[in-house]
């Protein structure tokens, strides 16, 4: 695809992949619309932009993405400014951590509007657009949790492993007008997601509810002091969005890093020894109450 005038739409692009995906896809070229809910944050990362690149490359538009009034208003901007929309990058997503015996339906119902639900409405706008135009590319961003599910972020895994078959459909849906679709894969990327996730289990934990799962959080809360404190850093995933951004022939999945590709390989594996490997990878020990 040529990046010459080239539009982006990211959505959750006020901090972490969103925000750096936006910063490279800009460099490259593209006109980007930050799509968030922080405006704050919104109007600094656009700021950074257009100063980095001398023009006015990045404009910003504040709302919530599991809104159907703000999903439309923000694409109907980049058309009354642009006339375009030729990538549309899925990034926001929030992690909802615990047992699912701990989780209320309505924090699962809300978890699947952020992580499923919004990302298919924000594909139902852009590809009418994107069909007349007989180009573009839909990027959603899944998780390797959307391969392999793990103890812990059931909800989560589940918000993602429905991603990817939405996806899987409408690549191949949206084939005959030369729409690509492509699946971004990463796992222990060290963004702000993981605070909310750390706060989640801190507070079950506090509340005493399940106590049966009390040494598992604890676990799962010395893991993920890693991630919040490092894992992996948020350019290995921004260098696959530019790549599927703008890529000829871009992969339909890419997957990141390395220990990622392993669990991808670990998935194909019989169920009984991926839940072996699972459990001791999460440290799942027997709990008698």
């Amino acid at each position: 695809m040529s990046e010459d005038r080239n539009t982006a739409l990211i959505t959750g692009a006020s901090s972490g992949i969103g925000a750096d995906a936006a910063k490279a896809l800009a460099g490259k070229g593209f006109r980007v619309c930050l799509f968030a809910r922080r405006e704050e944050r919104l109007n600094e990362v656009a700021v950074a932009i257009n100063d980095s690149v001398g023009d006015e490359r990045a404009i910003v538009f504040a709302g919530d993405v599991t809104n159907s009034d703000d999903r439309a208003a923000v694409v109907d901007l980049v058309m009354d400014r642009w006339g375009r929309l030729d990538v549309l990058v899925n990034n926001a997503g929030d992690v909802l951590a615990g047992v699912l015996e701990d989780v209320s339906l309505d924090e699962v119902r809300r978890q699947f509007e952020i992580n499923t639900f919004a990302p298919l409405a924000m594909m139902q706008l852009a590809g009418p657009i994107m069909r007349r135009q007989k180009r573009g590319r839909i990027i959603n961003v899944s998780s390797i949790s959307g391969i392999m599910a793990i103890p812990g972020v059931g909800a989560y895994a589940g918000s993602k492993f429905a991603l990817e078959g939405l996806s899987d459909a409408a690549r191949r849906e949206y084939y005959p007008w030369g729409i690509k679709v492509v699946l971004i894969e990463p796992g222990g990327i060290g963004t702000d997601i993981w605070t909310q996730s750390k706060a989640d289990f801190l507070a079950r934990l506090e509340t005493g509810g399940n106590k049966a799962f009390k040494r598992f959080y604890e676990q799962q809360l010395a893991q993920l002091e890693q991630l919040t404190h490092g894992g992996y850093p948020v350019k290995i995933v921004t260098e696959a969005i530019c790549h599927a951004a703008t890529a000829v022939k871009p992969k339909p999945r890419y997957c990141m890093p390395r220990m990622c590709r392993d669990r991808k390989f670990a998935a194909k594996l019989p169920t009984e020894l991926q839940d072996r490997l699972v459990r001791h990878y999460v440290k799942v020990e027997p709990n008698p109450e």
